[in-house]
């Protein structure tokens, strides 16, 4: 609900709508926190993006405003990469009428220097939801390299490339190529819908399984790139997080050639429901994954469970509670 002090005097959609959907982004490059949410209560659709003027993310900020005029820029997730900020949008006409997906990068340099910043937008229907590589650490992907995004379907997993040319102010969108070596699953809800379970009842919530979950966390470890990624998945009379990992080719880069699923794996441990899942890799190589949980048994909680470098690959463990959640959710809310 605090979402909107950064924008106060801002003026525009911006100055007046505080609608939510906020991310915190670091950028590790630049030292820079960056604080996009979207106005979409009336037309122009709009995406705002804060960008700190310095690491302190009290102090002041350098503030834009994208506009996508009847476009309603819903389900916004970024991605900060050494060229522009990347960020995709699931895109309804009139806020109604679905017309696809959307990647734009921002003019990051710009941005960082408070400078007036363009956009490079591509649509397209032959994706969902798609997810933008963020990058952690502070080696940067090798040189040129584009952002690199995934994305799912009811039977794989995708994964795309976008490049920006800022001479022309333009953007090319690749994909999507079909990630060989995916063990089979089953979406959870039946790809999508309300199937999660709750103590004292019979309201269920939102498994946002039809889709990747955000971050697509991005590692450069110098002898080799890494992309981490989960969603949600049944598992026996339950919901279970099926994640990956994801390595450059040998002698190749991700912007060379398909990537190769290094590891994957479900982690359902119990027949609870595991969902809306985030994971991310360390410098060491170990991944850790939280997630939402839920049963007849489990009020709506937090936990997290996570692997070694040198464990054996395709497993994850050591489930813990992050949050107790305190009841049920009733209502017609189904999002939790």
């Amino acid at each position: 609900k605090n979402g909107g002090v950064v924008w106060q005097g801002f003026g525009g959609r911006c100055g007046t709508d505080n609608d939510g959907d906020p991310i915190v982004q670091y950028d590790q490059l630049a030292g820079r926190w960056v604080l996009p949410q979207f106005a979409v209560s009336a037309q122009p659709y709009t995406q705002c993006v804060a960008v700190s003027t310095s690491p302190d993310p009290t102090g002041t900020y350098f503030r834009y405003a994208f506009s996508y005029s009847r476009s309603f820029n819903d389900y916004p997730k970024m991605g900060v990469w050494p060229d522009a900020y990347y960020i995709t949008y699931n895109m309804f006409r009139n806020g109604a009428s679905f017309t696809g997906n959307t990647v734009c990068a921002f003019e990051r340099a710009r941005m960082l220097a408070g400078l007036s910043a363009r956009q490079a937008c591509v649509n397209t229907t032959a994706g969902h939801s798609l997810e933008p590589a963020d990058l952690e650490g502070t080696t940067p992907p090798p040189v040129g390299s584009p952002n690199l995004l995934m994305s799912l379907t009811s039977t794989a997993v995708q994964f795309w490339r976008f490049s920006v040319n800022w001479v022309a102010g333009t953007g090319t969108l690749t994909g999507p190529t079909n990630v060989a070596g995916v063990a089979a699953f089953s979406r959870a809800c039946s790809g999508g819908g309300a199937c999660i379970v709750q103590p004292g009842t019979t309201t269920r919530l939102d498994s946002l399984a039809d889709r990747l979950m955000y971050r697509l966390s991005y590692r450069n470890f110098g002898t080799h790139e890494a992309l981490v990624i989960n969603h949600s998945v049944t598992s026996g009379t339950g919901v279970g997080i099926r994640w990956y990992e994801l390595r450059n080719a040998a002698g190749q880069t991700f912007g060379s050639a398909a990537p190769v699923l290094r590891q994957q794996g479900t982690f359902a441990p119990s027949n609870d429901f595991r969902w809306m899942g985030s994971a991310a890799m360390d410098k060491t190589g170990g991944i850790a994954i939280g997630y939402n949980i839920s049963s007849s048994a489990i009020v709506p909680s937090i936990r997290y469970a996570y692997r070694g470098p040198a464990d054996p690959l395709g497993t994850m463990g050591n489930e813990t509670s992050a949050l107790v959640g305190s009841g049920s959710q009733t209502g017609s809310l189904t999002r939790w």
